[in-house]
C-alpha cells in the first residue's frame, strides 16, 4: 500500500519499527547543487537532511537496497526526540519529499513475525530543464523566493547558446550511428548460465515494481524512462493531454504483459506516430504481440533448461507407490504379450514417461513425439504419472499423436486440475464414456426421425377365412334392396 505517510496511530511509526531503502541512481554535483537551491526553499533543510540521509544508506557507487535498520537510526542522526513530537516532524518531512516526488513510501506487514516494515523509495531530483518546465514547481520556488530569484537561478543552472540554431535558416539533420547498424548480436542463443546466476544474485525483496494495478498508465513513471534526446518525446509529452490514447497503452501493456521500460521502447520507434503526432495503435499492438511471442519463447527455453538442470540434480529414491486396483486400467492390445495388467499399472504410475513411449514404439521414439511431451512435463509441469495415462489414453484409444491433439489434452487436464493417477484414470473413464453415449444417443435420435416420416401401419386381420358362401344372408340382402327401391319410388 503506497501512501503519503498518513497514519491515524503514531505508534504504528515509531522509532523500533524496522525500515529499508532502495534507490537506482547517484547524485551527481548538479543534483547536489538542485537539491540545496531549488528543493531546499521549497520544502526546508529538515527534509532535504532526511533524504541524503537515506541517500547515504547505500555507498555513493552503489544502486539497490539498504540492510533492514530500526528507525532509531534516523531519529538520532536528524537529532529528533523519539517522542509523538518526533514522530510527527518525520512523518512531516518525509510528506514533503513525497510531495515534490523524491521520495515514495510503503508499508509492508510479516505475518509471521507480526511486523510491519517501512520501505522507502528515492527518486533522483529533476533537471533544471524538466524542473522549469513544471508549473506547479515553478510557482511554488516563486511563491517562496520571488519571481526575480527564480530568473537568476534559470540563468544560473541553464547555459543560453551562443547563436540562435532554432531559427528556419539553420537545417538540422541527425548524423548519429544507431546501435543496431554499428552492433550486431547474436540474439538467437541464450546463455542460461549467466541469466541463472543474475537471478540467484537479485534481491527477493522487490517492493517497487513498475505493475500499476490503476486504471489508467502511470504518465509519471513512463516519462522518467522515456530517452530524453528522442524524437518521439514531443509526442508522448502531449499524451498527458490525451487521457483515451492514454487507457489504450495500459491495456496493451496489460494485454502483452509489458513493462513500462518495453512501452517506451516501442513507443521509441519510427512507426509509434505519424507526422501529426497521432498514435498508431495498430502498429504498435503488432509490435507488442510480436515481443510477448519472443518473451514467452524465452521463458519457455529457460524454464526447460532450468528444470532439466534440477531433475539431473535430484535424486529420486522413492520406493515404488501401489495402484488401488479400483483405479485399474487395461493394457493395451499392443503389448500384452510384454506385460501383465499388474506390472503395467505399476508403471504408469512410478515409471517416467520416456519409458511408457518406448513400450509402444518397436523403434526409437519419433522426436516430435518425445518433443510434444517434454514441452508437457517441463513447461506445463503436469506430474508423470498424469502424463504416463495420457500415453496410455492416445495409444488404447488409437488416436492421433499429433501435437496439437496431444496439446487439447493436455491443456484440458490442466484446466480441470488433474494432479494424480486417479484423478487421470476418473477423466480418462468419463471421456472414454462420453464419447460412447452420444452414438447411442444418435442412434436411437435418428431412429424415432425416420419413424416421424413413415405412414402409420393398419392391423391386418389374419384370422381363418370361411370357406362356404352363406346363400340365406344373401338372400335377405336382396329382399331388403327390394324394400328400399319400393319405399323411394313411393315417395317419388
Amino acid at each position: 500500500m503506497v501512501f503519503t505517510l498518513r497514519i491515524s496511530n503514531l505508534l504504528h511509526f515509531t522509532e523500533n519499527h524496522r525500515f529499508y531503502m532502495f534507490r537506482d541512481f547517484s547524485l551527481s554535483p548538479l543534483e547536489y547543487k538542485m537539491l540545496q537551491w531549488i528543493y531546499q526553499p521549497m520544502i526546508g533543510p529538515t527534509a532535504i537532511s532526511l533524504f541524503l540521509l537515506l541517500y547515504e544508506q547505500v555507498p555513493a557507487e552503489r544502486i539497490g537496497y539498504s540492510r533492514l535498520e530500526q528507525q532509531r537510526r534516523l531519529f538520532l542522526s536528524m537529532a529528533l526526540e523519539p517522542s509523538e513530537k518526533g514522530r510527527k516532524q518525520l512523518i512531516e518531512s518525509a510528506s514533503k519529499l513525497e510531495a515534490l516526488g523524491l521520495l515514495q513510501s510503503s508499508r509492508q506487514y510479516i505475518s509471521e513475525q507480526d511486523e510491519y516494515i517501512y520501505a522507502y523509495r528515492l527518486h533522483k531530483p529533476l533537471s533544471p530543464y524538466e524542473f522549469f518546465k513544471n508549473d506547479h514547481l515553478l510557482l511554488l520556488l516563486r511563491d517562496k523566493i520571488g519571481k526575480h530569484a527564480v530568473l537568476s537561478l534559470h540563468n544560473e543552472l541553464c547555459c543560453t547558446a551562443e547563436y540562435p540554431w532554432n531559427t528556419e535558416s539553420v537545417q538540422q539533420e541527425d548524423i548519429s550511428t544507431p546501435f543496431y547498424e554499428l552492433f550486431q548480436l547474436n540474439t538467437n542463443t541464450i546463455d542460461f548460465e549467466l541469466e541463472q546466476a543474475l537471478l540467484e544474485s537479485a534481491s527477493g525483496i522487490i517492493p517497487f515494481e513498475s505493475q500499476n494495478s490503476e486504471e489508467t498508465l502511470d504518465y509519471g513513471e513512463m516519462m522518467r524512462r522515456f530517452p530524453r534526446t528522442s524524437s518521439n518525446r514531443v509526442w508522448v509529452e502531449r499524451l498527458k493531454y490525451a487521457p483515451e490514447q492514454l487507457s489504450k497503452l495500459h491495456y496493451l501493456t496489460m494485454k502483452y504483459q509489458l513493462s513500462i521500460s518495453r512501452l517506451c521502447s516501442l513507443l521509441d520507434e519510427d512507426f509509434a506516430f505519424n507526422a501529426q503526432g497521432e498514435l498508431q495503435y495498430e502498429a504498435l499492438e503488432h509490435a507488442a504481440h510480436l515481443t510477448f511471442r519472443q518473451m514467452k519463447k524465452r521463458e519457455e527455453d529457460r524454464t526447460v533448461w532450468l528444470n532439466r538442470s534440477n531433475s539431473n540434480a535430484e535424486d529420486k529414491d522413492e520406493a515404488p507407490r501401489e495402484v488401488e486396483m479400483q483405479y485399474y486400467v487395461d493394457v493395451p492390445a499392443a503389448i500384452t504379450k510384454q506385460v501383465d495388467v499388474h506390472q503395467y499399472n505399476r508403471m504408469l504410475k512410478n515409471q517416467p514417461y520416456t519409458k511408457i513411449l518406448d513400450l509402444f514404439f518397436p523403434g526409437n521414439v519419433p522426436d516430435s513425439v518425445l518433443n510434444t511431451f517434454s514441452k508437457i512435463d517441463l513447461n506445463y509441469r503436469l506430474k508423470e504419472e498424469v502424463i504416463n495415462l495420457l500415453i496410455h489414453y492416445i495409444k488404447n484409444n488409437d488416436f492421433s499423436w499429433s501435437k496439437p491433439y496431444i496439446d487439447a489434452i493436455a491443456s484440458d487436464m490442466l484446466g480441470r486440475q488433474i494432479d494424480s493417477f486417479e484423478k487421470a484414470v476418473e477423466y480418462i473413464r468419463a471421456q472414454e464414456n462420453r464419447t460412447k453415449q452420444p452414438k447411442a444417443a444418435g442412434s436411437k435420435t435418428s431412429r424415432s426421425r425416420r419413424n416421424a416420416h413413415q405412414k402409420p401401419k393398419l392391423e391386418v386381420y389374419q384370422g381363418e377365412a370361411s370357406g362356404s358362401f352363406n346363400e340365406e344372408a344373401y338372400q335377405r340382402g336382396l329382399q331388403l334392396a327390394e324394400l328400399l327401391d319400393e319405399k323411394n319410388k313411393r315417395q317419388s
